[in-house]
């Protein structure tokens, strides 16, 4: 955006303006010209909410000045910068070599070692111990932490800094965020129960000491803020502030030392050269050792962790690079741009310990060298940091944030949405609307059971809300009431007692604006009846259902030199080096990236807003633009060509039925739809499918004893050459088990399609009006305890008597409630290919080409069956 609007500009979130510094001088010049004018701090309403505006990081004011400057006096005096904290560093990093040497050369995630270390040097400092890596509440401790950096930045989080007011009412993430804080703050208040136990000793020993004896010191000062809470708050800030940055800037240092093993070889030799083998490192060493002191530095500089300092605010009116500011407005540096500015360092996007090195091979230090602020640098992180990586740099203050709405805005912006809410009549018509529906979880204003589905429509948490609303129950999105029907009898049930009157199909706001209501999947009413009767009359023209596509099927499970079977629709294969085809396939992979995503879900709530926003939603629409473009140029080909005498593949099929009904009253096929259609079935055919197969392949890796069987039963009934064809399912019992719980297992479809009903009607005892959206959790189906022995296991014996013969099951419904026999041919026929290759030692590992041969074939017929599901196009 900088390099369109200039190095200064404003964003704007909701009402409240943020003006953005970005490289190295805006950012320089910005923060340093007037520093007291823009010295303001901003605490957004989460953190004020978390700490309550007390200890050093989420204060302001009086509180955070007096906070401040005792806690850097405290740790001067506790040998911050000294020696003292040097030999605590030293001490640490001994017991972290100790463990990565007793590991003998193992695979191990040094994540949780590397925030043990550093947290262990900040818990000697404040409580006057450490902590073993067998403690169970340090274990716990880091655990909260590590929860609350996740949180932080995620929707729930920005959705808290938005709506305070209703936030706080609600369940969520943001409540267990709330409670990881607390966890820490429990820890403290316990260390701190101990020391005072234990009194105050003469000679003050770690942080707590010495807090304790200022408040006894301070006790009678009017405007004293010591006390046992901000001694509590100001302890959570100095671990959390000390721990998460340093340790996630050790896990890069030791990435890059792996990806550069030349750089890693280097430093090796100058540590040896100056220090010898055993001589233990410290501070003062880094001026001997030149190459690696640029090497922790270019760490610093290329992982750059904080990619934004803290938001300052102005305390008066000022001006900014030129640019009048008033009272009150949010500033922000950019300080990702100071260290990969292209004018500041040679190769910014390259790790290049170089950048800190002159020609003599001489250390030299770089003004834009700003990894966390550039203001002057607080001591604890500053210190803690630098002797882990021989000398790091940072602040207590110094965390990575996000960028806030101030408190008026917040307020301002809170009510007026809830008095629009309010003034629309629609919140009480929605509490009114409940009650005609089964019931279900208590829905919100605008957002309906959003926040109960953690923003997520998930399996698991559609089974884990049966248990305690039943097995059908009503979710809210939006205003929109949909029932859920869990568990294999109520899906059994809902769907089939009544099935004509669920039978219509449901085309939400973004496909309707993505396929123009035409093609099949996404295409309603008469058109989608014509287009589907159409695709499956021509299909099974092309050999759909009959030893014709089994054929091909086997060819192409023999070849995996293929990437991707378009017999059936253009007539030929592409190679595998096709750049056009690849596009293709990254605009496919796109589109199933979005569904479900955060702006997929309020695209659908918010149409009317969204298609006049850009964002991901366009990319999402541009990546469909791909595939219909694509398609056009196949049917241009065709249309050059001329349709033959004798259909070759789909586009000849649907052209010949174009000019055939084109003197019609109203045409029924046109080119739209044929572009439309053929998008269908390659969407159909890609991403859900070749998913399943992968997981196949999976559970091969992780089961070998299972492989073994299935190659065993191959060999002994098949021998090592003999194709496999359907009708062989019924001598390959084991086989034909393993495929059956590989799609139930896998359960990449885990809700069937959306259905409406199109009458009003009763489902399972519950009066449902006509227009009513019901989604069936498959998933809950295929891992129902009262269906499958062993439900959350990978178990072949499902399909197995105790003889060993196959048994179908009832509750098999890895797609849809009611599915085509003769679809499910098909589908059988594509899982049992991968296993031919098993047969002979010849081939190598079934691969990506090979897998997707089979899958286009399945997931295509799987949407055009006569009961349609389609899990890409769910709610996500």
């Amino acid at each position: 955006m900088a390099k369109i609007h200039g190095n200064i500009f404003t964003l704007w979130f909701g009402w409240a303006p943020v003006v953005v510094l970005n490289g190295f001088q805006a950012v320089k010049d910005g923060m340093t010209t007037h520093p007291e004018d823009v010295s303001g701090r901003l605490v957004s309403p989460f953190f004020r909410a978390m700490a309550k505006g007390k200890g050093i990081m989420l204060a302001t004011g009086h509180t955070w000045k007096q906070q401040r400057r005792f806690a850097l006096r405290t740790l001067r005096n506790l040998g911050l910068g000294k020696k003292g904290l040097e030999h605590r560093v030293q001490e640490e990093a001994h017991y972290l070599v100790a463990f990565f040497a007793s590991m003998r050369g193992k695979p191990l995630d040094p994540s949780f070692s590397l925030v043990h270390s550093v947290s262990n040097v900040i818990c000697a400092v404040v409580f006057g111990h450490r902590f073993s890596r067998e403690d169970e509440t340090f274990h716990e401790l880091i655990r909260a932490t590590e929860h609350l950096f996740k949180f932080g930045g995620s929707f729930i989080h920005h959705l808290y800094e938005i709506f305070p007011w209703l936030m706080c009412r609600l369940p969520g993430p943001h409540k267990k965020a709330l409670a990881c804080y607390d966890v820490l703050s429990n820890f403290t208040r316990r260390e701190i129960r101990m020391h005072t136990e234990r009194g105050t000793p003469d000679e003050l020993q770690d942080f707590i000491d010495f807090y304790l004896a200022h408040i006894e010191k301070s006790k009678d000062e009017p405007r004293s803020t010591y006390n046992e809470d901000n001694m509590v708050y100001s302890i959570n800030d100095l671990f959390l502030g000390g721990s998460e940055t340093t340790s996630t800037t050790l896990n890069w240092g030791l990435l890059y030392m792996v990806a550069y093993p030349d750089i890693q070889e280097k430093v090796q030799k100058e540590l040896d050269a100056v220090l010898g083998p055993s001589k233990i490192i410290c501070y003062e060493d880094r001026r001997e050792l030149p190459y690696t002191n640029a090497v922790v530095h270019e760490i610093q500089r290329f992982s750059n962790i904080i990619s934004v300092g803290m938001p300052r605010v102005c305390v008066r009116n000022t001006t900014l690079l030129g640019f009048p500011l008033k009272k009150g407005t949010i500033v922000l540096p950019n300080i990702a741009s100071s260290l990969y500015d292209p004018e500041q360092w040679e190769t910014p996007r390259q790790f290049n310990p170089g950048h800190f090195l002159d020609k003599d091979g001489n250390f030299v230090s770089q003004e834009a060298f700003l990894p966390f602020s550039v203001d002057f640098l607080d001591l604890l992180v500053k210190t803690v940091s630098a002797r882990f990586l021989d000398y790091k740099l940072e602040a207590i203050r110094s965390c990575p944030v996000t960028c806030y709405l101030r408190e008026e805005t917040d307020s301002l912006l809170a009510m007026t949405s809830f008095q629009a809410v309010v003034e629309s009549n629609e919140f009480f018509k929605l509490r009114k609307a409940c009650k005609q529906f089964p019931p279900g979880p208590t829905p919100l204003p605008l957002l309906g059971n959003l926040v109960h589905l953690n923003f997520r429509f998930h399996r698991d948490l559609l089974m884990e809300l049966a248990k305690t609303h039943g097995n059908i129950y009503t979710l809210w999105f939006g205003w929109t009431p949909v029932i859920i029907l869990n568990g294999f009898q109520a899906v059994k049930d809902g769907m089939t007692m009544h099935p004509d009157d669920v039978s219509g199909r449901m085309v939400s706001p973004f496909f309707r604006a993505m396929a123009k209501g035409k093609g099949i999947i996404l295409a309603t009413g008469r058109s989608w009846k014509q287009q589907r009767r159409f695709g499956i009359m021509t299909l099974r023209s092309l050999g759909m259902g009959k030893k014709g596509l089994e054929h091909r099927v086997q060819e192409e499970a023999s070849h995996l030199v293929e990437f991707f079977v378009n017999l059936k629709v253009f007539g030929y294969h592409f190679s595998d080096e096709d750049k056009t085809f690849h596009e293709m396939i990254h605009a496919t992979e796109n589109l199933f990236r979005f569904a479900g995503s955060f702006f997929h879900q309020m695209y659908e709530i918010l149409p009317w807003l969204m298609c006049r926003l850009p964002g991901p939603h366009k990319k999402a629409l541009a990546c469909y633009d791909v595939l219909s473009s694509f398609a056009r140029k196949e049917v241009r080909r065709h249309v050059e060509r001329g349709i033959p005498a004798e259909p070759q593949d789909f586009i000849d099929f649907y052209l010949a039925e174009m000019e055939k009904s084109k003197d019609g009253v109203k045409p029924k096929y046109d080119e739209d739809n044929l572009v439309y259609v053929i998008n269908d079935l390659f969407l159909g055919g890609s991403e859900t499918s070749s998913t399943t197969l992968y997981w196949g392949l999976l559970y091969m890796v992780v089961n070998p004893d299972i492989q073994e069987k299935v190659q065993k039963e191959l060999d002994a009934v098949l021998g090592p050459s003999q194709l496999i064809c359907y009708e062989d399912r019924r001598k390959l019992p084991y086989t034909n088990a393993v495929v059956h719980e590989i799609q139930r297992f896998s359960n990449i479809v885990f809700v069937g399609m959306p259905r409406v009903c199109v009458r009003n009607t009763t489902l399972l005892g519950f009066p449902v009006k006509r227009g009513t959206i019901v989604i069936p959790n498959i998933g809950s189906v295929l891992y129902d305890p009262e269906e499958w022995e062993t439900p959350r296991q990978f178990n072949p014996g499902h399909f197995l008597d105790k003889e060993g013969n196959f048994i179908p099951r009832e509750a098999f419904l890895p797609f849809s409630a009611g599915r085509a026999q003769e679809w499910h041919k098909v589908e059988e026929l594509g899982m049992y290919c991968p296993f031919q290759p098993l047969q002979d030692p010849v081939h190598q590992p079934p691969t990506r080409q090979y897998k997707e041969a089979y899958l286009l074939l399945k997931n295509l017929l799987e949407n055009l069956a006569e009961e349609q599901e389609t899990p890409s196009f769910t709610f996500g």
